[in-house]
């Protein structure tokens, strides 16, 4: 399952990311820097005077594998 980071900087010059899962995968770039734009201009998200979405950075798709090393359960389910 891929994820979609949004990166933001905050009004206060700090990085910040929302993080949106089970996102379309094809979406055009235009698309979602529009919505960002639209997030960052609606001013929902504040914490104190800082706007946490202040400016759009970067849009990434982001897949994470995960490779397992061992297991607890799996080591009981084996015995």
């Amino acid at each position: 399952m891929k994820q979609l980071q949004l990166q933001y900087q905050t009004s206060q010059q700090k990085k910040r990311t929302l993080t949106v899962n089970n996102v379309n995968q094809e979406l055009e770039p235009a698309v979602v820097r529009e919505q960002m734009a639209a997030i960052s201009a609606s001013q929902l998200f504040k914490q104190g005077d800082e706007e946490l979405y202040h400016e759009p950075l970067a849009a990434n798709y982001v897949e994470r594998i995960v490779t397992p090393i061992f297991s607890v359960k799996t080591d009981v389910d084996e015995k």
